[in-house]
Parts: structure tokens; C-alpha cells; sequence
């Protein structure tokens, strides 16, 4: 049983890594709209809103596979935070360098000043994660003694405060109800991980999560069409993390994935696990040098997304940077001395 949900974690990890890099290949595409092609734009929309379950996903599964583990404070922030905070600081610095050969440096800004604006703002999924981590021993001690009804009510607060808020906000002149930071407009998504991995929530259901998930996305697309279209000029508002379109694809879109896995995961052999668990080890280090392959695949090489048709280029471009992202973390984390900070 363990066995199979690692798999299923490895399985859910590398997908959402692969999303991620969706995510940034899709901009190009998306901002275009009314310059390019109609269907050349939907593309754009349609891949981009199946990216954007990427993030739920590594909350989610970051909540369902810490929040159930039984850890000293010590053991947690050095095996846990410190794996996360060690990469972070080695790649905010590789990108402040990276700034600087470019050129983008601001004169009269000091190096820490930009340093920090790099560490912060270039990664701002790592200040929701660690977030999330820093509250986790507190939240595994809520969880040993809440009843299920408390959960619901913590994850309702959740839902009427983060995803409907926005919602309210957006489409009336009621101003905003409360202001979140990052780390808690994802903590739902965290408890939601725990919710079903360790209560299996969804499980009996999770062919027809699928259903749901494709239901979310074509809402996603829709909405971001007509949104659009009324703005006249892309709008990314439905693509938040936290739209309720986004909400129900992730969650079942991960409560899909997972069934499907468990279900077939047992058929596949011990080399497609093994590579699968290999290469989720190293999705951290695939997200900080992600942006950067992107980057030089544009500017050195010519890579554009519209040089054919996005339904096409989208997921080729994603692919080879996924890929050459992976061969670069591969050989620097043999470098001596250097793996230690990569990985």
C-alpha cells in the first residue's frame, strides 16, 4: 500500500513539474489575443488552463504527505524546511548573477536589495511552501484531535474566504472582505491533500473525478475567453490559483490521478518506477532552472511558441525544456561540491 502511493506521489509530483513549465511557455501564446490566429490562441488557453492545476497539486500533495507524519520540531525543519531552503538560496543567487549579465540592474539598488527581490519574487511558490512547513507541526497537532466536522469547517472558511471572496469582489462593488497572504490562500489546498490521502476522500469516485476535472477546465477556458473578449486584451483573472474553476479541476484532477495510478500503477515495471521516483527527486531542482533553459532556448537558440501552430509547439517547447532542465540538474548535481546545493 505504501508502496503504490509513492508511486502515485512521484507520478502526481512529475506532471504538476511538467505543468509548471506549461505555464511559462503558454504566456507567449495567450498574450497575443486578436494577433494571432483564433484557434492558434485557444491553444494557448486550452493548455493553459490545465497547467494551472500544477501549484494545487504541489500544495495539495505536500499537505497529504507531511500533515500525517509524526516528527520533533528538529527533525522537521532539518530534513524538511532545510532540503527546500538550501536550493532556494544557490539558484536565487545563480539568477542574481544571471541578472546581472544581462544587464537588469537597477543602479543605486544594493546587491542584498536585489539578491532578496530575486530570492522572493522569482520563486514565489518556495515563501507559500516553506509558509505552509512553518505552520505544519502546529497543523499536525490540530489534526491528531479535530473531528472531521472541524476539518469541513476549516476548509469552508477556506473556500468562502479565499475562492469565493475574490469572486464577490470582482463581480459586484462590494469591496474586498478580508486580505489574505499567499501562504494562506493556499493552506485549504494543503489540509485538502490531507484530506485525501489520508481519509481517502474521492477514492470510490475517482473515475468520475476525471469527469469533474475536464468540467473544470472547459469552465476555465470559457470563462478566460469571455473575460477576455469584454476586456480586449487577455484576462488571467480565472486562471488564479485559487478560482473556483481552478479549485474543482485540481482537486479532481488530483483525486483522478491518484485513483488511476493506484489502480494501474501495479502493471508498470520496477524501471518505469524507479525513473519515475528518480526524476521526482529532482522536480525542485527542474523548477528553479526552469525559467532559465526557457530563457536561453529563446533568446540563443530562436525557440518561439508561434513559429507553428500552439496545439503543437506548446507541448514540444514544454517538453525540451522539461527535458533539458533535467540533463542540467542531472550533470551539476555530480559536480562536486556542487550536488549538495543543487539537489
Amino acid at each position: 500500500m505504501n508502496q503504490k502511493r509513492m508511486v502515485w506521489a512521484d507520478v502526481v509530483r512529475v506532471v504538476a513539474m511538467f505543468l509548471v513549465v506549461v505555464v511559462h511557455v503558454v504566456v507567449a501564446v495567450v498574450g497575443k489575443w486578436q494577433r494571432i490566429p483564433s484557434s492558434w490562441w485557444w491553444a494557448g488557453n486550452v493548455y493553459g488552463s490545465v497547467a494551472h492545476v500544477c501549484v494545487p497539486w504541489l500544495v495539495m500533495l505536500s499537505g497529504g504527505l507531511l500533515l500525517p507524519k509524526r516528527e520533533s520540531y528538529k527533525e522537521f525543519f532539518g530534513k524538511r524546511v532545510m532540503r527546500v531552503v538550501r536550493p532556494w538560496f544557490f539558484w536565487s543567487l545563480v539568477y542574481l548573477l544571471w541578472k546581472v549579465y544581462e544587464g537588469d540592474f537597477v543602479p543605486g539598488v544594493s546587491w542584498l536589495k536585489l539578491w532578496w527581490q530575486t530570492f522572493m519574487g522569482n520563486f514565489w511558490l518556495l515563501p507559500v511552501l516553506v509558509g505552509l512547513y512553518l505552520l505544519t507541526p502546529l497543523l499536525r497537532q490540530w489534526l491528531r484531535v479535530a473531528r472531521a466536522r472541524d476539518v469541513i469547517y476549516a476548509l469552508g472558511l477556506w473556500w468562502l474566504v479565499a475562492v469565493v471572496n475574490p469572486f464577490v469582489v470582482r463581480f459586484s462593488q462590494v469591496g474586498r472582505l478580508v486580505g489574505l497572504i499567499p501562504t494562506l490562500e493556499h493552506l485549504g489546498y494543503y489540509l485538502l491533500g490531507y484530506v485525501i490521502v489520508v481519509d481517502g476522500w474521492g477514492k470510490k469516485w475517482w473515475r468520475m473525478s476525471g469527469v469533474v476535472a475536464v468540467i473544470g477546465v472547459v469552465a476555465v477556458s470559457v470563462v478566460t475567453f469571455r473575460l477576455t473578449g469584454f476586456k480586449g486584451g487577455f484576462d488571467e483573472w480565472f486562471w488564479d490559483y485559487v478560482s473556483v474553476g481552478i479549485v474543482v479541476a485540481s482537486v479532481a484532477g488530483l483525486v483522478w490521478l491518484k485513483g488511476w495510478v493506484e489502480k494501474h500503477g501495479d502493471g508498470w515495471n520496477n524501471g518505469v518506477v524507479e525513473g519515475v521516483e528518480r526524476l521526482s527527486k529532482l522536480t525542485l531542482s527542474i523548477y528553479f532552472v526552469h525559467i532559465w533553459v526557457l530563457e536561453v532556448a529563446r533568446e540563443m537558440f530562436g525557440v518561439g511558441e508561434l513559429r507553428f501552430h500552439p496545439a503543437v509547439s506548446i507541448p514540444v517547447i514544454s517538453g525540451l525544456v522539461f527535458g533539458g532542465s533535467w540533463v542540467l540538474v542531472e550533470i551539476m548535481r555530480r559536480v562536486r561540491g556542487l550536488g549538495w546545493w543543487v539537489v
